[in-house]
This record gives C-alpha cells, structure tokens and sequence, in this order.
C-alpha cells in the first residue's frame, strides 16, 4: 500500500526538521521540540499535523518572525529540478510552508518581492504550483484584499496566459462564492 501524505508528519519527520533547524541555529532546543510535537501529531489527519507543526515552529523558533524566517530560508538547501522529488526528498518542508503561511500578513510586510515570488511561479509549468499560486491568492483576497486585486490587475494588464487566466480564477474563488446568491 502507498504511503498517505499523512504518513510523513510523524516523530521522525519532527526529528529531521529539528535537525536541520539545530544544524543553522544550535541554540533551538530540538530534542524538547520533538518530544512535545511528536505526541501531538498521532491520529491527525494531514491538515492538522501541518497546523500542529505550524504551531510547534511558533512556540520553539527563537527570534521575531522575520528572524525566524530567514533562518528557515538557511535549512532549505538546493531547489528540487523535478516536482516528483517533493515527496521523497522535500515533504519536511510542508510544515515550514505552512509556518509561513499562518504568518502570510506578516512575511508580506517582510517580503516586500511576496508579489514578484507569485509573478515568477505563476509560469511554472506545473500544475500544483499554478494551483499553489491561485490558493496563495485566495488567502491574499481574505486578508488583503487590496493587495490581491494589485496583484490581479497588473497580471491581466499583461495579456495573461491561460495558465495565468486559471490561476486568477482560481485565486478568486472565495470571493465568487460570497458573491452567489442563496439557493430557494
């Protein structure tokens, strides 16, 4: 049987992300952010690990956000050449992804290039990038609605592609879906 993405995110996952966080920062106390984090992920679905994950990073990263941030950007090593690599060699970095993500109104005053990085990915070939991309969006038009709409607007000034067309909507569907009237 195939290994579900939720097979991952267990104890010895929390020791390698550890690991490799110890490796750049000896100070973080990996041994206690195993222990407590690998109990907590026992029985959850795969959401919930990476939400656990997200919090353990919050409770044991030792700085301020963008602190942290760029110490994570020190454990990422070489870019993956190939998407089929992600489960094999980068599934650890779900969980920094999704710190990041639960953080995202705070990386966007940080990243001041957050637009330029889903400009460059929007042509990505790859259709789980696209759809990260327009997801990415999505949050972004919930907490800033105005800087999803700049986003928007600058990328439909520039004769999009259909993958870019796709990734808009996709990245609009929240807001439709607030917009459809009430089924009588």
């Amino acid at each position: 049987m195939a290994k579900k993405h939720k097979d991952y995110y267990d104890a010895e996952c929390a020791r390698l992300l550890a690991g490799k966080i110890a490796e750049v920062s000896p100070a973080f106390p990996a041994a206690d952010f195993v222990k407590k984090l690998s109990p907590e992920l026992e029985g959850k679905e795969f959401m919930d690990q990476q939400d656990t994950f997200a919090a353990a990073l919050e409770r044991y990263l030792p700085g301020p956000y963008p602190e942290n941030l760029r110490l994570l950007h020190r454990i990422l090593g070489p870019e993956l050449q190939t998407p089929e690599g992600m489960f094999t060699h980068g599934y650890w970095l779900w969980p920094v992804g999704r710190y990041v993500e639960r953080k995202s109104l705070i990386a966007l005053r940080f990243f001041d290039t957050y637009k330029a990085i889903l400009g460059n990915l929007r042509h990505d070939p790859v259709k789980f990038v696209q759809k990260s991309v327009g997801n990415n969006l999505n949050d972004l038009m919930k907490e800033s609605p105005s800087h999803a709409r700049e986003i928007i607007d600058a990328w439909e000034s520039e004769s999009p592609s259909k993958a870019t067309e796709w990734i808009i909507r996709h990245g609009l569907r929240s807001l439709r879906k607030q917009k459809k009237p009430p089924k009588s």
